[in-house]
């Protein structure tokens, strides 16, 4: 007997935690980007305003990439936008990590 297939193309809404990872690691994306420019305008000599910025944009990273996970986690919705948020704020993380353990070795 050949197997029946059931199809459903019902429209899931976005999970919510996936939408704001994906635009937190684009701010700590976006400000990592300034903050590199910034550092060659002034040759490696930023000082304590670059560091506090670049310490606010690891831990938007951090809490975007657990917002994600929590995106996830929600049942009955679309995991589109959590799993490239959490990829994208997880990698933003690891990136302000090695740069943060480079800085401080």
């Amino acid at each position: 007997m050949a197997k029946k297939y059931k199809y459903s193309f019902t429209r899931k809404n976005e999970a919510k935690g996936g939408k704001e990872a994906l635009v937190l690691a684009g701010i700590s994306f976006a400000a990592f980007l300034v903050l590199i420019i910034v550092s060659f305008a002034f040759s490696g000599n930023g000082g304590t305003v670059l560091g506090a910025v670049g310490l606010c944009a690891m831990i938007l990273a951090v809490y975007g990439f657990y917002l994600g996970l929590k995106g996830l986690s929600e049942r009955n919705a679309g995991h589109r936008h959590a799993t490239i948020g959490t990829l994208a704020a997880g990698g933003m993380s690891i990136l302000w990590l090695a740069l943060f353990l480079a800085g401080v070795k």
